[in-house]
C-alpha cells in the first residue's frame, strides 16, 4: 500500500494544487453573472483545476520501465 502511494503521490499533489487553483480562479476572478458557465460554480471551477492539475502533472511525470 505505501508503496502504490509513493508511486502516485504527484498525482494527488497535482489533484490538491489543481484543486486550489481552480477555487482561487472562481474566489477572485470567477464572474457572477451568467456569461461563463466555468466561473459561476465553485464546483465547476474547482472541478477545471483538478483536471489541469493531473493534466500538467501527467505531462512531466517520467513513466516506469517494467
Amino acid at each position: 500500500m505505501k508503496k502504490w502511494l509513493r508511486k502516485n503521490m504527484f498525482y494527488y499533489i497535482g489533484v490538491l494544487c489543481g484543486g486550489t487553483v481552480g477555487y482561487l480562479y472562481y474566489h477572485f476572478i470567477g464572474s457572477k453573472s451568467a456569461s461563463s458557465p466555468f466561473t459561476t460554480s465553485p464546483g465547476v471551477s474547482v472541478l477545471w483545476g483538478v483536471v489541469l492539475g493531473l493534466f500538467i502533472v501527467s505531462i512531466f511525470r517520467k513513466e516506469e520501465n517494467k
